[in-house]
């Protein structure tokens, strides 16, 4: 491997080669977070709005669409985002990953206008299996017509996640909420346009700085099409299209089966726990944002490291989620003694294993980087297969005996043989240097606190309060008490975080 001069080293690394420190990647981990923490935030206002304009039938309808289309574009994308950015690093010539990012965004755009051409004909026949009736084609017509829109912000997206510009990235994006949730709003207050004038708005937003995010990709432009490149594209993206379908059944199986099996209480506060769970959602979307252009870069440009690298990010990636977990566990009953009302307290026991699911899922991104780097997409598909009918099986077999708390375990069981199957089998394609001692050792302390804590009595408020703030202290306590952190791991970590801190200072002087 050449050496590069440490006056041209491209962003993520360092001079001779060196890996990009865990102090830039949690860096970037806050800059996507705090993209998504606005759209959540901005999703959460517009919630009372629209109740007050749509009777619940409409708003059903908006949700089975959204959904819907989510599935869709899921599955029209063909994995080629994931591809581009696992050869856009494998591509060192800038003129070599102008076609392969031609290719790719020409690819897309045509497929997604060509399937949305077949299938405009058709949204009578959707409506009526949606809602057993032709009235709501018009919203399927909108979905379709912002399906290649989508498709295209998806992969420009990528662009900027490869150049590693997260700021960015995560103010086109939050730029591209307020049109969308804006335009909403204004269809559906001031133009009567119910679901239509929601909808309407994402296909605003999605199509308003699709130019922008064009003219900034500009330089990776060319008039010219590889069809050997789309063929290559297509071979490692189209294996992981099976997995998509198998996230889609995973997500709903279990909704289903607790209504069906426990009742419609029990699936309410069933949803209230999952809600309160996806909390982290935040945090493993951010992770995934952020993690992977590092992961291909420091594979590609510093093999020799990387699998140290990828060992202790690990561990750190373990304990931070587990941190997260314990404390949402902890804190679950006092929030919904603060938000709503005591029919709904139950619901905090059911939060613990959904935040172990996460905890499980968000390892993924290291325990499966073998299969991703080697290429060896194939076992996405057939894994999450076998994980989804692992949790409906679970859900089937133990929901109308235990209810939703069934469910809940049924799903942190599915995501841990997930991530353990993916780890096994990439430490036989590309071996990681992980910390076994340290990382077993959070492990076994995370499931421990988590599952522990629902046998504590339970308090009023201001007790309750200081009970979950003593349980995760305690926790904390036992990580340190394990040396389960090695320093050199924090030291980047911390030093990043002290040089962020410096700047915020200055600039507030």
């Amino acid at each position: 491997m050449t050496v590069q001069d440490p006056a041209a080293a491209p962003v993520g690394t360092t001079a001779a080669g060196q890996p990009p420190s865990l102090g830039r990647v949690v860096r970037d981990i806050a800059v996507y977070g705090s993209g998504d923490l606005l759209l959540r935030g901005a999703t959460i206002i517009t919630l009372p709005i629209y109740t007050r304009y749509l009777v619940p039938q409409d708003y059903g309808a908006m949700s089975l669409v959204i959904s819907l289309s989510s599935f869709a574009t899921g599955f029209l994308i063909l994995g080629v985002d994931i591809a581009y950015a696992r050869y856009y690093f494998e591509t060192r010539e800038h003129e070599s990953r102008r076609l392969l990012t031609t290719s790719a965004l020409t690819f897309v755009a045509l497929w997604g206008c060509g399937v949305t051409a077949v299938c405009l004909p058709f949204v009578g026949f959707f409506s009526e299996w949606a809602f057993g009736s032709s009235n709501r084609s018009t919203l399927f017509t909108i979905t379709l017509i912002a399906a290649p829109l989508t498709l295209l912000n998806q992969l420009l997206a990528q662009i900027l996640r490869n150049e590693f510009r997260p700021t960015l990235f995560s103010i086109l994006s939050g730029l591209t909420s307020a049109i969308t949730i804006s335009t909403s709003l204004i269809a559906v207050t001031v133009f009567d346009l119910g679901v239509k004038g929601i909808l309407l708005g994402v296909a605003v937003g999605a199509g308003a700085l699709l130019p922008v995010r064009l003219w900034l990709a500009r330089a990776y432009l060319v008039r010219r099409l590889e069809m050997r490149i789309v063929r290559k594209l297509l071979g490692f993206g189209l294996p992981l299209v099976p997995t998509a379908v198998a996230w889609w059944v995973f997500d709903l199986s279990d909704r289903i089966i607790v209504g069906r099996a426990a009742g419609l209480r029990e699936l309410g506060l069933y949803t209230v726990a999952v809600s309160l769970a996806s909390t982290l959602a935040l945090f493993t979307s951010a992770l995934g944002q952020a993690w992977s252009p590092h992961a291909f870069k420091i594979y590609e440009e510093a093999p020799a490291l990387a699998a140290t690298f990828f060992g202790r990010a690990f561990t750190l990636i373990l304990v931070g989620f587990g941190v997260l977990c314990v404390a949402l566990t902890a804190f679950a009953r006092p929030l919904l003694m603060l938000l709503s009302t005591p029919p709904f307290y139950d619901a905090a026991r059911a939060v613990g294993p959904l935040a172990l699911g996460f905890v499980a899922w968000a390892t993924i991104q290291v325990t499966a980087s073998g299969i991703s780097l080697t290429k060896k997409t194939g076992y996405f598909a057939a894994y999450s297969w076998l994980a989804a009918g692992c949790n409906v099986g679970l859900n089937l077999l133990f929901v109308p005996r235990f209810g939703m708390l069934a469910a809940a375990w049924s799903t942190f069981v599915a995501y841990f043989l997930l991530t353990v199957a993916y780890m096994a089998t990439s430490q036989r394609l590309w071996r990681v240097h992980y910390e076994r001692r340290r990382a077993a050792s959070a492990a076994i302390l995370i499931v421990l606190f988590t599952a522990a804590y629902q046998y504590l009595p339970h308090f009023q408020l201001a007790p309750a309060l200081a009970l979950a703030l003593g349980w995760c202290i305690l926790f904390v306590v036992a990580i340190a008490a394990l040396n389960v952190i090695d320093p050199r791991t924090l030291r980047p970590v911390m030093s990043r975080l002290t040089r962020g801190r410096r700047i915020s200072e200055r600039h507030s002087t």
